[in-house]
């Protein structure tokens, strides 16, 4: 497996934790402090997952190694 292809998936797959948190954040936790911090854990996830996607993306088209 490419390094490009790997750091997609692994993109992905934070991406889809991540939303799984973000929609089960009521579900997981009854106490205010915890949903709050599965909120910021789940959005820093996203985050992450976006940004290697988008990293192995560009070097797929920039042509960067």
């Amino acid at each position: 497996m490419n390094n490009e292809v790997l750091g997609t998936a692994v993109g992905v797959l934070f991406i889809i934790l991540g939303l799984a948190l973000l929609i089960r954040y009521k579900k997981l936790s009854s106490h205010k402090y915890f949903r709050w911090l599965i909120v910021i854990i789940s959005i820093i996830l996203i985050g992450f997952g976006i940004f290697m996607g988008w990293e192995s993306i560009q070097q797929v088209w920039i042509g960067e190694v």
